[in-house]
């Protein structure tokens, strides 16, 4: 019987938690071929963007198999609970990526949610992929056990001394308090659909788009994006103007040109509003292929957001509500949608 390959690979592992939901781990293994472990380091606690690790727990490891289970219990501060998981990891996926990948997969990512979410990224430098969404079952063990040492600490106690030191997460508990059940699923839901970028300009007369004519046609150049599941691509390979499954967006930066006049902009989602626009749009059907087009008259401020599928009669306008935007003219401001209010600096990524 031909014996099975396994590729070797030089890459480190990392965990993230949401910053408005902190985490901590009392161990994270990841079980690659032959019983070869790696270990998920602790931190007091986990907190950041989610899906994107503000430290690495290991430096890089070199020849290394990729790891096919999950073993990790973990403490939900949020919730002031434990949750243990043990999953097999969609090993052909994660393979795949690795082998396939133009620029080198350098780490895989630990994300730990509420309610026992578990989320599993590989990461380049420009783009991360997701490989899993799991769910762990609740669980007790003691204090005592979960940092290994002997302590007069109670839970509430740590779980409040974390929440006070993370400033987002004590407005946000104070003001919000838990998250809903299903906050993380609806955060880690695929859709199916590309981008589709339209240069035109818009006919005030009319009310209509228009392409350009005897002029000089813009060019568009790339885009970028970073999602509400964690993932994000930063390739200007054209993938993104591809059908691929994907979250929702959280934020998007497009450049293009039109003569020698480069455009940039910005385009930031409010989660519970694009999450509300894409349930009703795809309702039961999220791998129904679609399109998210992005129209553009740069020269007359106009933009215009809308979600487009074949077989319906008029696309689904995203309202201006949803999302905030900012647009360069060769690197000064040149237009800001009214409800702009990011922070100075907020589109340098």
């Amino acid at each position: 019987m031909e014996q099975e390959v396994h590729d070797k690979y030089n890459y480190t592992v990392a965990g993230i938690a949401h910053e408005l939901y902190p985490a901590d781990i009392c161990f994270c293994v990841l079980w690659c071929h032959g019983d070869e472990q790696i270990s998920v380091m602790p931190e007091r606690p986990f907190s950041g963007e989610w899906g994107i690790p503000k430290s690495i727990s290991h430096s890089l490891m070199d020849d290394v198999s990729l790891p096919e289970k999950i073993d990790m219990i973990w403490l939900s501060v949020v919730e002031r609970k434990y949750y243990t998981i043990e999953a097999e990891i969609p090993s052909e996926k994660l393979n795949s990526i690795f082998r396939n990948t133009e620029q080198p997969i350098s780490m895989i990512v630990v994300g730990m949610a509420p309610y026992g979410g578990v989320a599993l990224w590989a990461m380049s430098e420009s783009k991360s992929y997701l490989i899993g969404w799991f769910h762990g079952q609740e669980t007790y063990i003691t204090l005592e056990d979960f940092l290994q040492e002997d302590t007069t600490l109670t839970l509430e106690k740590l779980c409040d001394y974390y929440i006070s030191n993370n400033t987002q997460a004590k407005k946000n508990m104070e003001t919000r308090g838990l998250p809903s059940r299903n906050i993380f699923d609806k955060y880690m839901q695929q859709y199916i659909y590309k981008y589709v970028i339209l240069l035109e300009k818009w006919d005030e007369k009319k009310e209509k788009w228009t392409r350009y004519e005897d002029e000089a046609e813009p060019q568009f150049d790339y885009m970028e994006e970073v999602l509400y599941d964690g993932s994000y691509d930063k390739r200007h390979d054209s993938g993104l103007l591809k059908y691929h499954e994907a979250g929702k967006p959280k934020k998007i930066s497009m450049r293009w040109h039109i003569g020698r006049k480069e455009y940039t902009a910005y385009i930031w989602f409010e989660e519970e509003k694009t999450r509300n626009i894409y349930e009703k749009f795809y309702g039961a059907d999220t791998d129904t292929m679609s399109d998210f087009v992005i129209r553009i008259d740069a020269e007359k401020h106009r933009y215009e957001l809308l979600l487009n599928r074949y077989g319906i009669k008029e696309p689904h306008i995203i309202p201006q509500s949803a999302y905030q935007m900012i647009v360069f003219k060769n690197k000064f401001e040149d237009y800001r949608s009214d409800n702009y209010e990011q922070e100075q600096g907020a589109w340098i990524w």
